[in-house]
């Protein structure tokens, strides 16, 4: 049997161990619940995509369109990536990987600029409900353009939000990186050419469109030369018909090989060399007796004026010598 003293130094290690335990399990709960926090996904310093979907909720299509739309921000100063990810987090638990995300991915214009943005789209797959969508931006991400942090919060909940819900992830992913834009830029670049077929179209127009005005005025010269064997000022009606069919034809081919390639420049000057060819169709292939209203005109020889001035002679001559018989 313990004596008194032992039992009373019995109760007070049990009550300090009691309060031992007590105070140290939730930084034990917390230490595992750090490790067992799920591990930031490498990406190269040198990778070009901006997008990385894990969680495989774009199509390709999607993908490259939201790729440029983030190279576009990149060009204009702004720096922001997407992440997706399937995982069944809270918010904020969210919230802490896409801070997490930004500062492993170094997501900012320049070392310690801490200007850029990390999009995380979280999806649950056992409660959908419970997917998220949140945004991680730097202190001086902030305003962008016009736009301060209160604004965009407005415009998240207005515009991203609805769709999100709805599992319109596309779409409200669509509409986040497009108020970017439009803040950062009121003015969007034109679009790049869709394949090499554009861009070499494009190249094609300027270069072709230039050379076919020179050919077409030196045509002239060229064509009645080639056809007729002499230089002349009044080619034949064959050599201008000719001389229409090459120079109309190459107008109208280098004004589709413009509209392909994008190029202004190639339709103006294919507008310029087919207006060039209609303009010596209808000077040398008018009919000469014809007048500019369109009227024919009857040209009088010498010889002939000369005839029906004697036929009038001869008939007033008849009219004075006869006499009316009473």
């Amino acid at each position: 049997m313990l004596n008194p003293a032992s039992a009373q130094r019995l109760l007070i290690l049990l009550v300090a161990s009691t309060i031992a335990v007590t105070v140290m399990f939730p930084t034990v709960h917390q230490a595992s619940a750090q490790d067992e926090s799920p591990p930031i996904p490498y990406r190269a310093p040198d990778d070009p995509w901006l997008v990385r979907d894990d969680a495989r909720l774009f199509s390709e299509d999607e993908m490259k369109r939201f790729q440029f739309d983030l190279r576009r921000l990149q060009g204009l100063g702004v720096d922001v990536a997407v992440y997706t990810r399937r995982a069944d987090a809270s918010r904020e638990d969210s919230e802490q990987f896409a801070d997490a995300l930004r500062e492993s991915w170094a997501v900012e214009s320049a070392p310690g600029a801490n200007d850029g943005m990390v999009l995380l789209l979280t999806v649950s797959g056992s409660r959908p409900r419970a997917s998220t969508f949140v945004m991680s931006s730097g202190d001086n991400f902030f305003p962008l353009g016009q736009v301060d942090q209160a604004d965009f919060d407005r415009i998240y909940e207005e515009e991203v939000a609805p769709h999100f819900r709805e599992n319109r992830f596309d779409v409200a992913l669509a509409y986040a990186l497009r108020r970017m834009l439009y803040a950062a830029d009121y003015t969007p670049p034109d679009p790049p050419p869709v394949s090499g077929i554009h861009a070499l179209a494009h190249d094609a127009a300027r270069i072709g469109g230039a050379v076919l005005v020179q050919a077409a005025l030196l045509g002239l010269a060229i064509v009645p030369a080639l056809m007729e064997r002499r230089l002349t000022i009044h080619p034949s009606r064959k050599t201008v018909r000719i001389y229409a069919m090459v120079f109309g034809g190459a107008s109208i081919l280098l004004a589709l090989v413009s509209v392909v390639g994008r190029s202004g420049l190639g339709i103006l000057l294919a507008i310029l060399v087919l207006a060039l060819v209609t303009s010596v169709t209808a000077l040398f292939l008018t009919p000469a007796g014809t007048s500019a209203s369109g009227a024919r005109r009857v040209a009088v020889v010498p010889s002939e004026r000369r005839q029906v001035g004697r036929s009038l002679a001869r008939i007033s001559h008849r009219k004075d010598r006869h006499v009316p018989q009473t």
